[in-house]
């Protein structure tokens, strides 16, 4: 999710994504409801994210396609994360605080008879860390399985400190640095003061 910093979709042997104060499980905030990227290319892959937040959970789904509008969908990682919003900040005007908790919940699916196939093979990364066992659109939980170490910061250990804005039907997160830097959302003397070019809109 691009509560940390932007996130680019899975590739099928090395999938790469990250994620990101008042809100309890129950309770509601502004970020409630879905919101859905844009479809974005890189190369011949294709790929879009959406953020469905409620009861102080965030459930990023990111969704790789095999045509450029994003209509056909081939695989989606889900990753659920506790989080809660805070105060406003000073910079950007009009953005709050919000920080992601350790990651609860990952899931894949898989949406084409290639992939079941690949996944529950023998590719080394995958199939051997991931436990085999999928079925082609039905969601795995893969939470607890060894291959979180295949699966490039689907598993966020630690605390996640970022900023979010609310333009009209627009959701915009921070620019989180590398790591190691001033506003790499390690803590929250590090979060960014200017926001992605990325957007998400409300459906």
């Amino acid at each position: 999710m691009k509560i940390l910093k932007v996130i680019s979709v899975a590739t099928i042997a090395a999938l790469t994504f990250a994620c990101g104060a008042d809100n309890d499980e129950g309770s509601t905030s502004e970020l409630d409801g879905t919101w859905v990227g844009t479809c974005s290319a890189d190369g011949d892959k294709f790929s879009k994210e959406t953020q469905m937040f409620g009861s102080g959970q965030v459930t990023a789904t990111f969704s790789d396609y095999s045509d450029v509008s994003c209509a056909t969908e081939t695989l989606a990682i889900a990753i659920s994360n506790p989080f809660s919003t805070g105060a406003a900040v000073t910079t950007p005007a009009g953005a709050k605080e919000i920080m992601s908790s350790p990651t609860t919940k990952v899931t894949v699916t898989l949406k084409t008879d290639e992939l079941v196939a690949l996944y529950n093979g023998t590719v080394v990364g995958i199939a051997a860390t991931c436990g085999g066992g999928f079925v082609k659109n039905k969601a795995k939980e893969v939470t607890a399985a060894s291959c979180g170490s295949n699966l490039e910061g689907v598993f966020a250990t630690t605390n996640s400190y970022n900023i979010y804005k609310i333009d009209g039907t627009k959701l915009y997160f921070g620019a989180c640095g590398d790591a190691g830097t001033a506003t790499d959302c390690t803590s929250a003397a590090k979060r960014p003061t200017t926001l992605d070019t990325d957007f998400s809109t409300k459906s």
